[in-house]
């Protein structure tokens, strides 16, 4: 049997809820392919998410077109992504066909609760492999108990946007697109100028999202966790050396800004991040490159400054790796155990993910789910994602993104305490950089809380 790992109690509570109007009397996830329409026209579909309809109008114009007379879409957009938002749909007693979601811990739980369909009888009926189509990272990810609950619809990759007027006022090159992590730190050095109020930062970046990359580049998937997800690696040497990079960086370099002044102009929100870029309060920034979309006027809420002219090149590798390797997250669609038409909603999610990601992914500045396989491919796919940009370099962008990257899927489906060590490496790392903890305090800390928790959680 399943088991629902370590939740909170309003996630328990829309848990049992959702049971309580889906599956009274049923077995989970019973519902079988090859179901058709049997009401004379097109059977209605439901397509929920949280993007503006007119965003991906071409895309369900494009469904209903190409399904005439079969299936017709219509869609449902969501107030936001948040847990509660999704959960009360899915719980309404309504149709809802597909469902859309960011949350790989929140796709989990409602896998363990029964509330979605596996789609490998999909895949195999149509003679493709999850891997195959998506790659062995997101594969590793995804797979729950050899079966697939979610296909992503878009990826975000990480990156490093830099202002390059910076770089030419003091004559320092532009990042080589196969420079490593010493050396993102010795060029936020040269970088940094001045004092106080007017400080200049050599680099920047979301302090929690961020910091465990160089861990992941070299640990892979689940980097916290042991190989058998029942301890934490918290002890691991490639993620003290991480944590300890970052904070070098933050308390000895003094290269990027201090944790307060961080918090207190917001750069945690991306639009204010890359404001802070092209304004100039830092010159390097990393960030997922979907994050050029605030370097749209439409995006800005008025005018770019003239003149703004921002680079990007690909993450840093770690000293002593070869090869390009860059972190990886994802927004995912899901099919409800509890539609009638099963087959129409994998054609709808097949479309949406797989067939016409240039319609859905693309629109939102997202890499598609699968991998791209030729240079005809990419070429069209990512000049999506970075055209009408009038802030950003397209040509540098385009050349780092075509570059062939190894990519670590960073999203954690791993679920016995993962939530109490997510808060906790949240409220630890934030008292790392404000001085309060050392790197050993902070790692020490997760490696005996983190494993305590999942302990806890696998008893229950």
């Amino acid at each position: 049997m399943r088991k629902c790992f370590g939740k909170s109690k309003n996630v328990k509570s829309v848990c049992l809820l959702l049971l309580t109007v889906f599956f009274i009397g049923c077995s989970k996830n019973t519902t079988k392919s090859g179901e058709v329409p049997t009401s004379a026209g097109p059977q209605k579909l439901l397509l929920y998410t949280w993007t503006n309809t007119d965003v991906i109008q071409p895309l369900l114009d494009g469904f209903n077109r190409d399904y005439a007379g079969k299936w017709e879409v219509e869609h449902i957009r969501l107030a936001n992504a948040l847990t509660m938002t999704i959960n009360t749909a899915l719980a309404s007693g309504e149709q809802v066909d597909v469902m859309t979601q960011g949350s790989p811990i929140d796709l989990r739980q409602r896998y363990d609760d029964g509330i979605y369909l596996g789609m490998k009888q999909f895949l195999v009926k149509d003679g493709l492999t999850y891997e195959g189509v998506f790659g062995e990272s997101t594969e590793k990810v995804y797979n729950f108990d050899g079966d697939y609950y979610a296909i992503p619809y878009g990826l975000q990759r990480a990156v490093v946007f830099f202002n390059k007027k910076m770089f030419d006022e003091i004559g320092v090159p532009y990042p080589d697109p196969n420079w490593t992590w010493a050396d993102f730190r010795e060029l936020a050095k040269k970088l940094t100028k001045g004092n106080g109020a007017n400080k200049v930062y050599g680099a920047m970046y979301n302090l929690n999202p961020y910091w465990d990359h160089i861990a992941s580049q070299r640990l892979g998937p689940f980097y916290y966790y042991s190989p058998d997800h029942q301890s934490t690696r918290f002890d691991a040497p490639e993620i003290r050396e991480d944590l300890q990079f970052f904070y070098d960086m933050f308390m000895v370099d003094k290269t990027v800004m201090p944790y307060d002044e961080y918090m207190t102009l917001q750069l945690q929100d991306a639009a204010n991040g890359m404001k802070a870029l092209y304004s100039g309060r830092y010159a390097m920034w990393i960030a997922d490159d979907g994050n050029n979309l605030f370097l749209d006027d439409s995006y800005t809420g008025g005018k770019l400054p003239s003149g703004t002219d921002i680079g990007m090149v690909g993450f840093p590798r770690p000293v002593g790796y070869n090869g390009l390797v860059t972190i990886t997250h994802g927004s995912t669609t899901s099919i409800p155990a509890s539609t009638k038409y099963p087959d129409g909603a994998w054609a709808l999610a097949k479309y949406q993910c797989i067939d016409h990601a240039d319609l859905f992914a693309g629109p939102k500045a997202m890499h598609p789910g699968y991998e791209l396989k030729t240079d005809a491919e990419k070429l069209i796919f990512y000049s999506m994602l970075f055209k009408g940009r009038p802030g950003l370099d397209y040509n540098m962008a385009m050349e780092v993104t075509t570059r062939p990257y190894t990519l670590i899927n960073r999203d954690n489906t791993i679920v016995q305490g993962q939530q109490k060590i997510n808060d906790l490496i949240l409220a630890n790392v934030s008292r790392l950089f404000n001085g309060e903890l050392t790197v050993d305090a902070v790692l020490s800390d997760l490696k005996t809380k983190g494993d305590q928790y999942i302990a806890d959680d696998m008893k229950k």
